[in-house]
């Protein structure tokens, strides 16, 4: 049972899951399937209450995992008596791509930019949101008047497929960090809900996407698709505000591995686990250590 305080995530599921699984499926994402990485045989050791599947994988430079999840125990309620849904993980920012690097700095440009100047104009923070969605969409509409606009996001692979699954199939995306912002980008776009760990804000860099996809309308579409899993401390949520639901934890230890050590998402998977427990009761502890200029290690039972 997890120690109190409890949050007000606990609990709680979507799709017939909890936000720990979502955070163990976010990990696995990182993996490339290979024999050698056995990738099924971990997800049945992460969702042992489950009969998880390997469906489908990107193919392009965003690692992408597309599984199919039955979930038995917790759907009593669903006709059938199982609850069928499938997940699209998407892996986070490998810090030694640079391709990786690069689309983090072109998904949150204008926000960053947008931070800087209010430190000079501090006005700019008083600013309403359609304010910033004009300047942000203006600045996108006249780069592609002048024909320099280069939309071919690493995500475009991601949506096209979600796009392609039909509507009375329950879908939920979900990532860690990079992965996460793209899960909720996926999610607000086609109108899928995102459970996102650690990502970076999109309220404000969302209209730069609305406006390469010709998508119209208020930012009502991420606050009713997307659910947040933020970390105190963790710099990487400070990119831009959070739309949707959002719950935020405190960081264990955040004097570990100096700015990354609130973003590690083994310690959120432990946190989630001391503090709101294991819904399914399959898991009974779980460590996780970050020995200076050693790596890290896990440990779950």
């Amino acid at each position: 049972p997890g120690e109190r305080p409890r949050y007000g995530v606990c609990g709680s599921g979507w799709h017939g899951l909890h936000m720990k699984d979502f955070a163990l499926i976010s990990m696995a994402a990182y993996m490339t399937p290979t024999p050698r990485t056995d990738v099924p045989g971990l997800l049945q050791r992460l969702l042992p209450g489950t009969n998880a599947t390997l469906a489908r994988t990107g193919s392009g430079h965003r690692k992408w995992l597309e599984l199919e999840v039955e979930s038995c125990a917790a759907a009593s309620h669903v006709a059938g008596g199982c609850r069928r849904v499938r997940v699209i993980a998407v892996s986070g920012t490998d810090p030694t791509k640079v391709q990786d690097i690069l689309e983090n700095i072109r998904m949150w440009t204008e926000p960053v930019m947008m931070e800087i100047l209010s430190v000079t104009f501090p006005i700019v923070r008083a600013w309403h949101r359609d304010a910033t969605e004009m300047v942000i969409g203006g600045i996108h509409r006249i780069i592609r008047w002048l024909a320099l606009q280069d939309d071919r996001w690493q995500y475009e692979e991601i949506l096209e497929r979600v796009r392609e699954i039909p509507s009375d199939e329950d879908v939920v995306l979900t990532g860690h960090s990079l992965g996460g912002g793209i899960a909720l980008v996926v999610g607000a776009l086609s109108g899928r809900h995102a459970v996102a760990i650690q990502p970076p804000g999109l309220y404000h860099a969302w209209a730069k996407h609305q406006e390469h996809h010709g998508a119209s309308g208020p930012v009502r579409e991420l606050h009713q698709s997307s659910v947040s899993l933020v970390v105190e401390s963790d710099f990487v949520s400070n990119f831009d505000r959070h739309g949707g639901l959002v719950q935020t934890i405190t960081c264990d230890r955040p004097q570990a591995g100096a700015a990354l050590g609130c973003h590690a998402l083994e310690g959120t998977i432990c946190h989630l686990l001391r503090h709101c427990g294991d819904e399914d009761g399959h898991f009974a502890s779980c460590t996780h250590d970050v020995p200076p200029r050693e790596g890290r290690a896990e440990e779950g039972r």
